[in-house]
């Protein structure tokens, strides 16, 4: 299904699973986090699946957090509310905890861009490979 925001395809012995939004370079919004939380879950229940692969649909790994959700959050919070903003930073560091403490080796066949919590979600696995066109923890910023 080229609409799920997450790919699983079982291709035993590994599941495959690509971040699939390369229209906001896979940034990990909530329902990004939510559904590779159900992936890694049922990759975990596959007894066929011996490894997991992570991977980002186009040019991108993963841009990190979904700034644009933030925002969106942040203008419609009120001073006591701040504290959702909070809890969805949380959300990102349990899926790298998550992946972190996997039963089952993982590896991030890096395809571009991983910045940010990205770049934290591919360092949590066990080995990480990389095209040449891969960026890793930093973006070029031109200044003047």
């Amino acid at each position: 299904m080229a609409d799920e925001i997450v790919l699983y395809e079982a291709r035993y012995p590994a599941a495959i699973i690509t971040l699939n939004n390369p229209d906001h370079r896979n940034a990990l919004s909530a329902a990004m986090i939510d559904a590779l939380m159900a992936a890694i879950a049922r990759a975990e229940q596959d007894r066929g699946v011996r490894a997991l692969v992570f991977t980002g649909a186009g040019s991108a790994f993963s841009a990190g957090m979904d700034l644009g959700e933030l925002r969106g959050m942040l203008d419609q919070l009120r001073v006591d509310q701040a504290g959702q903003v909070w809890d969805g930073a949380l959300r990102g560091e349990a899926l790298i905890e998550r992946v972190y403490r996997l039963g089952k080796p993982s590896i991030a066949a890096v395809n571009g861009v991983a910045v940010g919590n990205g770049a934290g979600f591919l360092s949590a696995c066990d080995l990480a490979v990389a095209t040449d066109s891969a960026r890793i923890g930093y973006t070029e910023m031109k200044h003047g």
